[in-house]
Parts: structure tokens; C-alpha cells; sequence
């Protein structure tokens, strides 16, 4: 039940003769498509004409000079002037959202395989990482050997390329209005459902609880849209993981791929120069110096990269 609803009914119980005016509004409404004083000047006084306007029932028009019915179809209801509404609980709110396509392109769900294959084989099987990282490792290497850049700088640039690929394909895998239109819903579901609590309206109460379960349905295709982008990340940037561990990486028994020179260092914050292959927070193999480096680099990088895009990750 809206809030002009329950004002009508007010209105009705201390004038009963409002039910006829109420109901003439509506039929001018329909024919002119706005209400003046003029339309009702023969079937209602101007204190009652007055009383629409104090208690909202009647606003102004956004487009043409005069009033229109706040609620109509609820007014309707109310004076039978309609069988059962045929609005639905979600066409009660403020906010509208339309149903969207969340479903996966057939190359989405080869790069969701494809990604779940490295995942699963890729830090597990040796020959997988000599081919990756021999393939990156050819492409590192003039820049590392032929121009001399430190491996600290080889890593930062592949954390740049990842936080813009990264922050590209959330862009455009994705429908952020569609995203927005879905927060603005929850949002205004909850405004409502507050409103309704405090005013003690358990029938209102009752129908926004079941909007709500109606919503939470729709968190699945937000769910599923945030991530079809990721799939995609997962596919350009394992192959980096893949690399790193294959160049740096002690772990297991493991010897580094550095073509026999020494373990490169770099300086970190609160532990000073560290090797590469070094644990950052003295846990064993738990985080080690390049894999510190890279996560810091890449976050920061996607992190202005979004905000320079519009990207909004929260959805």
C-alpha cells in the first residue's frame, strides 16, 4: 500500500463524498491528461480541491500545465475503478530495471576452460611453465639483457599492462548501467522497507519483503556478469604468475631461470633489499619478494586505471 493510498482513505473516511471527487479526477485525467480547477469546479468545492493538493494526491504535471494523480493505479484499486492491479511488485517502486542477457559467448566459456586448465596444471606441471615462460622469457629478455632495465621495472611494466587490460574488460564486459539500475533498486527497496517498518504497515512490509527475495534473484545475473571479465583476466594473467614462478621462483625445490646470474634484489617497504625469491613477511613460501611486487605494482596501477575509466568494481 503507498503512501497515497493510505491518504486517499483518509480523506474518503473524514469526507465521503472524496470517493466522487477522487473518482472524477481520474476521469479527466484520462481524457485530458492533466486535472485543473476548472475540471472540477461543478463536482467538488474548493476545499476539497485544496485537500488533494495539501495531502499530495494531487501533484503538478511534469509536462503540462495543471495536476495529475500520484499512484494512479493504486487510487484505481482503491475505488474499484480497476480489477486487481496488474502492476507488479517491482513496477512499485521508484526505480525500474530492465531484465538484461547475462548468458556466455562461446568464447567465454573456451577462455573459462582455458583458464581453469592452467589453474589446475600450470604451477603443477613443469613442462606447461618451461613453455610459458621460455615463449615470455624470449620476449623479456632483449629488454632485460639488450637495454639493461632491472627485472623490478620488467615487473612493473607487466603490472601496468595487467591494470589495463584488466580495467578494459570489466569496462566492456559489462553493462554498468544495468549494474547501477540494480544497486538503485536494492537501495530503494530498503528506503521503502524502513518506511514501512516505522510506520508499522505490515501489509506494505509483507509485499516489499517478497520484492526483495524477487531482487536477490537478479544478484545471481550480477554475479555472473562480474565474472565473465574475470575468466578473461584470468587468461592473460596466469600465464604472468606462470612466468614469474618459472623465472624466481625457489619454491619446491625449484631453481630459478636466470641464466646462471645471481637472484636479483629489489629495496621493499618495512623489510629494506630483499632477493626475489625471498619470503616478505618471513613466512615460508608464503609470499615472496616478486609476487609482493607484482600484486603491489598491478593493484595500484588497476586501481587508477578504473577510476580513470569509470570503472566501478563494487557491483
Amino acid at each position: 500500500m503507498t503512501k497515497t493510498r493510505r491518504k486517499a482513505e483518509t480523506l474518503i473516511e473524514e469526507d465521503a463524498e472524496m470517493e466522487g471527487v477522487l473518482k472524477r479526477v481520474l476521469e479527466v485525467q484520462d481524457e485530458e491528461g492533466v486535472v485543473e480547477w476548472s475540471d472540477l469546479s461543478d463536482d467538488a468545492s474548493s476545499g476539497q480541491w485544496g485537500r488533494l493538493i495539501e495531502k499530495g494526491v494531487l501533484v503538478d504535471s511534469d509536462t503540462d500545465d495543471g495536476f495529475v494523480a500520484k499512484d494512479e493505479d493504486d487510487l484505481r484499486d482503491l475505488l474499484g475503478l480497476s480489477g486487481e492491479s496488474e502492476v507488479s511488485s517491482i513496477a512499485e517502486t521508484d526505480v525500474e530495471v530492465e531484465d538484461i542477457d547475462t548468458s556466455w559467448s562461446i568464447y567465454d566459456k573456451g577462455a573459462a576452460l582455458v583458464g581453469l586448465f592452467l589453474i589446475i596444471f600450470g604451477y603443477r606441471n613443469a613442462d606447461i611453465q618451461e613453455a610459458i615462460g621460455g615463449i615470455i622469457g624470449t620476449a623479456v629478455s632483449p629488454i632485460h639483457d639488450g637495454l639493461g632495465v632491472p627485472y623490478y621495472l620488467v615487473i612493473l611494466i607487466f603490472a601496468v599492462l595487467t591494470g589495463v587490460y584488466s580495467s578494459y574488460l570489466q569496462l566492456y564486459l559489462m553493462d554498468w548501467d544495468w549494474v547501477s539500475a540494480q544497486q538503485e533498486k536494492v537501495k530503494d527497496i530498503q528506503s521503502q522497507l524502513k518506511e514501512a517498518q516505522m510506520s508499522d504497515d505490515d501489509e506494505r512490509e509483507e509485499e516489499l519483503r517478497e520484492e526483495q527475495m524477487g531482487v536477490m534473484s537478479e544478484q545471481m545475473k550480477m554475479f555472473k556478469m562480474q565474472f565473465r571479465p574475470s575468466v578473461w583476466i584470468l587468461v592473460f594473467t596466469i600465464p604472468i604468475f606462470l612466468w614469474l614462478f618459472w623465472t624466481f621462483s625457489t619454491r619446491f625445490g625449484g631453481e630459478p631461470h636466470l641464466a646462471g646470474e645471481a637472484m636479483p634484489t629489489i629495496v621493499m617497504p618495512f623489510r629494506g633489499s630483499i632477493e626475489f625469491s625471498e619470503s616478505v613477511f618471513d613466512f615460508p613460501a608464503f609470499l615472496e619478494g616478486w609476487l609482493f611486487w607484482y600484486i603491489l605494482c598491478s593493484f595500484g596501477f588497476g586501481q587508477v586505471m578504473r577510476k580513470v575509466l569509470g570503472v566501478n568494481p563494487t557491483t
